[in-house]
């Protein structure tokens, strides 16, 4: 199973990592001097440009054309672009976010009798580019001030013909809207051809992609409003319809090609707000289809950090909002992560569907993290979500077809057997009557397993926390009806976090489980009440209830000692080049002013007080 995991891993992130490249446009880049482009080598090539270089810059000036025929402006200086402008130091200091400016650079051409073109990407927040003394392309209105620098987002190819071997491009950009202005993106510059077809190959393959995202959500919605038992269609429709209203926001911007005279301010919320109702979505989706694997409290989080997002967006303007951006990307990049873990598991446990998931869900992973990084990162070409989305769909519809297919089975089973029965009424009542006797007793066993399942720890197959809270509770109610002492025994595998970075996550499980053997046979031998249980992660606990502290002491000690002759390497522990562990004790006599909460409080206290003595070692106390 292992192998056949890491198998499905393998190819899958090969796929993801191959589609993902596929999406950006390929490029030769361009070596220039300060404020020319040499493009004439590339031109001979089927490939696009990008115009990366040394542009003039004329910050607080809005010039045209002829303004540099009629005298020469006062130049800036020469900042490498795509850039912010925020990165430009003059005079010491970096340039404000907000202002305007103006941008020029020069291409030597040697095909001038070609048409040519440019893929003109978003610019923040607006922009006017002339190439010669032709004004080719306009997003938005270009001002000195608040009032009148109108914002707007929008892609644009152009198309010129070159006059001479000197073309000059003229960019004039405003911004006091976004958090910072600039070109945060390359122009792209090629043949008439390789340009249209650049544009029609992209926009074709997303808008079929879209369109695939687009159905399977209408579709999944649909079946969850019909089969409203299982609301996992329903969260996984919706966040397939989430996805492509984002998508639309994105890349080729589709929704200002549609509709020029959107909202920019509207736009850019909704593209935010899609992207935090999207995350709380699939991880709900996620916890609906593998309830085991993850929980509970990790959608609630998920959930209340969207929802301050999504409050924080509408109620304040773009420039603020942005700012913390990257901090839930960066939850997004862990949470993504974190399920990748959970359906990891969820395959290894066989869960129905996970293999395909596990699939789907690593191609996913690869596309968001390309997507985000080259969001943070001002990379265009990492940009590949629908890609992503699409294999996701695609693999969880799999998934979700599987679990309706089971369902529709049993269904015909069940038709088929009601035929029989009507068939041979009174030979099948007797059959029936044997078979729902052994279906009780069968029932009964599977109940029996069941209830064993969910208080044993699978991965140790020592008790869980459940059964921790449970026994604790029946023990400290014995203890004060009988007048016994309880204590409490918190173990704590020392520096376990280093040992998965080390070994990795699999030798960790193996290392969990020596460890708990050990334990659970050191209390074997002792007392059929003191019953080790999985606290959580490398945490374990057990309780003691009719030990005098000493033996508490003393079992603990016993305890790191057999441990320590476990000789399991651990090169990444400060302590010991070998496995060790740190125990916590609390003792007491309870009486029915006290609480079982408490007495785990102080063995927790006396775990952080041995971890901080050194570790490898054992700490108690006796609570009054």
């Amino acid at each position: 199973m292992i192998k056949r995991l890491g198998l499905i891993m393998l190819i899958s992130t090969f796929l993801a990592t191959g589609c993902s490249l596929q999406i950006g446009e390929s490029a030769i880049p361009v070596q220039s001097r300060p404020g020319v482009l040499d493009v004439r080598g590339g031109e001979k090539e089927n490939q696009l440009l990008e115009l990366r270089g040394f542009y003039e810059l004329y910050w607080n000036q809005l010039l045209a054309p002829d303004d540099f025929i009629a005298s020469i402006p006062r130049m800036t200086g020469f900042m490498e672009m795509p850039n912010n402008w925020n990165n430009f130091v003059l005079q010491g200091e970096h340039l404000p976010r907000k202002g305007y400016a103006t941008f020029r650079i020069n291409l030597r051409v040697d095909q001038t009798g070609e048409i040519r073109g440019l893929l003109i990407p978003v610019m923040y927040s607006n922009y006017k580019v002339w190439v010669d003394d032709r004004l080719v392309a306009v997003s938005g209105t270009v001002g000195t001030d608040p009032k009148s620098s109108v914002p707007q987002k929008i892609t644009k190819e152009v198309y010129f013909q070159p006059r001479s071997e000197r073309v000059q491009i003229l960019i004039q950009i405003s911004n006091y809207d976004n958090y910072s202005g600039g070109m945060w993106e390359p122009i792209r510059y090629g043949s008439a051809a390789e340009i249209g077809a650049s544009h029609d190959r992209k926009t074709a393959f997303t808008a079929i992609l879209l369109g695939l995202v687009v159905m399977a959500g209408v579709y999944h919605i649909g079946l969850g409003l019909l089969r409203r038992k299982d609301t996992s269609f329903l969260y996984f429709g919706a966040f397939c319809l989430i996805v492509a209203l984002r998508s639309l926001m994105v890349d080729e911007i589709f929704l200002t090609k549609m509709f020029p005279e959107f909202p920019w301010r509207l736009a850019l919320r909704m593209e935010y707000i899609c992207l935090y109702i999207g995350v709380p979505l699939i991880a709900t989706f996620f916890r609906k289809l593998f309830p085991a694997e993850v929980p509970a409290v990790f959608i609630k989080f998920i959930m209340a950090v969207s929802a301050f997002y999504i409050i924080f967006t509408v109620l304040t303007p773009a420039d603020i909002y942005f700012r913390i951006l990257m901090y839930y990307q960066i939850l997004t990049v862990l949470a993504t992560i974190y399920a990748l873990y959970a359906i990891i598991c969820a395959a290894v446990h066989n869960r129905e569907g996970a293999l395909y998931a596990l699939v789907g869900y690593i191609i996913f992973t690869v596309a968001i993290l390309f997507d985000i990084f080259g969001s943070m990162f001002g990379v265009a070409e990492l940009s590949s979500n629908v890609v992503g989305v699409a294999a996701f769909t695609c693999s969880f519809s799999l998934v979700l077809s599987k679990k309706l297919s089971l369902a529709f089975n049993k269904t015909e089973l069940l038709a088929e057997e009601l035929v029989g029965v009507n068939d041979s009424l009174d030979i099948k009542v007797r059959e029936r009557t044997m078979e729902l006797a052994d279906s009780n007793r069968k029932l009964k066993e599977l109940n029996l397993q069941l209830r064993e399942w969910s208080v044993v720890d699978g991965l140790t197959g020592v008790y869980n926390r459940r059964f921790f809270e449970q026994h604790l509770t029946e023990q400290f109610d014995r203890c004060i009806a009988e007048g016994l002492s309880l204590a409490i025994l918190l173990i704590d595998i020392d520096f376990f976090k280093r040992y998965n970075d080390t070994y990795g996550h699999l030798q960790g499980d193996e290392c969990l489980r020596a460890v708990a053997q050990v334990l659970r046979s050191s209390l074997e031998q002792r007392d059929n009440e003191a019953i080790l249980t999985r606290y959580g992660g490398e945490e374990f606990a057990i309780v003691l209830p009719g030990y005098v502290f000493t033996r508490v002491m003393e079992t603990a000690e016993a305890m790191c000692e057999k441990i320590r002759q476990l000789h399991l390497p651990h090169f990444g522990s400060e302590v010991s080049e070998e496995v060790t562990i740190s125990a916590g004790a609390a003792w007491m006599v309870p009486s029915p002013e006290d609480n079982a909460r408490a007495l785990v409080e102080a063995a927790d206290t006396q775990l952080y007080k041995a971890k901080t003595s050194g570790r490898n070692q054992a700490a108690g106390a006796v609570c009054s």
